[in-house]
């Protein structure tokens, strides 16, 4: 299979033990190093903010907030601008 330009993932650590999940975090490094851009959604905030340049949050069918997605945790929660 050759390397993606774009992945697009929903919840790709739902269900997953702790070794599948930092196995799946590695390679999502890994394709980002090699310069893959990422899609993912998450109801992780510790994931979003471990893995994420950017959050997007969706509220209502709306963008609501655009951050980097260092924020603080109470930012990340608030879904607001």
């Amino acid at each position: 299979m050759e390397r993606p330009d774009v992945l697009l993932l929903d919840e790709p650590f739902n269900a997953l033990d702790a070794k599948s999940i930092e196995n799946t975090k590695r390679i999502l490094r890994e394709e980002q190093a090699a310069g893959a851009t990422i899609l993912f959604t998450s109801h992780s905030d510790r994931d979003v903010r471990e893995l994420a340049d950017h959050t997007y949050r969706i509220v209502d069918h709306k963008i609501v907030t655009v951050k980097p997605a260092r924020s603080s945790k109470k930012d990340l929660s608030r879904g607001s601008n």
